[in-house]
């Protein structure tokens, strides 16, 4: 892409500034490679590893969530401009009613899981780090490969396009056109 896609403005705020408008609830940490730059008062968690896959971000992100205790750690990714701040809540909501057999709950968007807008549970980490260990780096595997509930868009009240991600320039000049057009709200 060239550029850092959380600083990509959309809809007069960069993408990290619209994702965190819809997560100032709670414990939020940015999860990012070292060496990234964020506002002073975000907590960051360092994705270390020198790969660039996403089930690293997701470990260091598991790795943290169990260092504060907590049940369940949210992963949304930065580039999900119209995930409404309803459809975490209802994401979250649906979490926390699973038996803790359950590892992760995770939605389905037109036949695709969003492993990237997803709840797992930290105890999860031991099997992230055999499957690394073999060089497995599917979340999607992951997932499957144990208790987990997939979420259907009308159990979430959402559209597919929610789910739907900026990777490119045009994408995300595309996407600013749209929400500017539509007033797409965030909640």
């Amino acid at each position: 892409m060239g550029s850092d896609k959380k600083d990509l403005p959309v809809a007069g705020e960069t993408l990290l500034d619209r994702m965190l408008s819809k997560v100032r609830i709670g414990n939020v940490a940015v999860v990012a490679k070292n060496g990234e730059s964020f506002p002073g008062d975000l907590r960051f968690v360092a994705d270390q590893s020198t790969e660039f896959a996403p089930i690293f971000g997701v470990d260091a992100a598991l790795g943290d969530a169990s260092m504060r205790g907590a049940e369940w750690a949210v992963l949304l990714a930065v580039d999900l401009p119209f995930l409404r701040t309803r459809t975490i809540s209802r994401l979250t909501e649906i979490a926390s009613g699973e038996l803790s057999a359950c590892r992760a709950v995770v939605p389905e968007a037109d036949g695709f899981l969003q492993t990237l807008a997803a709840c797992y549970r930290p105890s999860l980490r031991a099997e992230i780090a055999t499957r690394l260990a073999e060089g497995k780096t599917s979340l999607h595997h992951l997932i499957r490969s144990g208790p987990h509930r997939i979420v259907s868009l009308s159990e979430l009240g959402a559209g597919v396009d929610e789910f739907r991600n900026v990777n490119t320039p045009g994408e995300a000049e595309s996407a600013e056109q749209q929400l500017a057009s539509e007033r797409i709200p965030v909640r």
